[in-house]
């Protein structure tokens, strides 16, 4: 583990110690979606310690590209999983209307992500979960959106567009927890890890590796990969290339 690893790794964790003198992890659950960010968080809780009461995951349509890791990742921490499958239909037809007058907008990709996280957060209410945590922010700080793979050699314009966004990201998770009576944790939005997380750039997230198909997580890149017998192929084709470039973002910072 290289130093700017370790340092992620060590930042992640002493915010989710901070978490943990705020909430009963009794009555916490993990919104696992699957992806890198609430795969870390899960890492970082074993890591201090910290166990949450079940994980819930929503699944949207016959098909999710995450729904496998999601469901190994919570095996993995034997926790208690809940997977709530729900159509695209349902999801407009359920949630869009209160979601619209809670949020007052009508901002595509604000209502697209809130109402999956409505869905999670009224799960957790009805399982009787008083505190949630979330993967917010991680995408944003370390360039997991598929808009800043085509400039990760330009190191400049990469550090650019990723500082823009985080100096004017807005999330609607608080206002969704709280009509869901329930309240959120953002361990990725810790003043001190953003901090840190802003002086570092896209060649920090590269290194060459010795990965192989035995890791069980792959990069965002390939998140629209459909099962996880498609995905362990993908690796094991990268590994006979002899690729040096599996991952993405923070996903390594984990490898133990």
């Amino acid at each position: 583990m290289n130093d700017q690893s370790k340092e992620c790794r060590d930042r992640l964790c002493t915010s989710m110690e901070k978490i943990s003198k705020q909430i009963d992890p009794r009555q916490t659950a993990i919104i696992l979606s699957g992806g890198v960010d609430t795969c870390a968080i899960l890492e970082a809780a074993k890591w201090i310690g910290l166990k949450f009461s079940l994980a819930i995951t929503v699944v949207i349509g016959d098909e999710s590209p995450d729904k496998d890791f999601a469901i190994h990742a919570a095996s993995a921490h034997n926790l208690e999983h809940h997977v709530l499958q729900i159509t695209a239909d349902d999801l407009v037809n359920d949630y869009l209307p209160a979601t619209i007058r809670l949020l007052k907008t009508w901002d595509g990709m604000t209502l697209r992500n809130s109402l999956v996280i409505s869905a999670a957060f009224k799960e957790a209410q009805r399982l009787g979960m008083k505190e949630v945590i979330t993967g917010d922010a991680a995408d944003e700080l370390f360039g997991g959106y598929s808009f800043m793979w085509g400039c990760e050699d330009d190191l400049t314009l990469w550090k650019k567009k990723r500082d823009d966004m985080c100096h004017s990201w807005t999330f609607a998770t608080s206002q969704l927890a709280d009509f869901y009576e329930i309240t959120a944790h953002q361990p990725f939005m810790d003043e001190d890890f953003v901090a840190w997380a802003l002086t570092t750039n896209r060649k920090d997230y590269r290194r060459k590796t010795n990965q192989t198909a035995s890791s069980w997580r792959i990069n965002h890149a390939q998140s629209r990969e459909s099962n996880l017998k498609r995905s362990i192929r993908y690796l094991r084709e990268l590994e006979k290339k002899g690729s040096n470039r599996i991952g993405i973002g923070c996903m390594y910072y984990f490898k133990r």
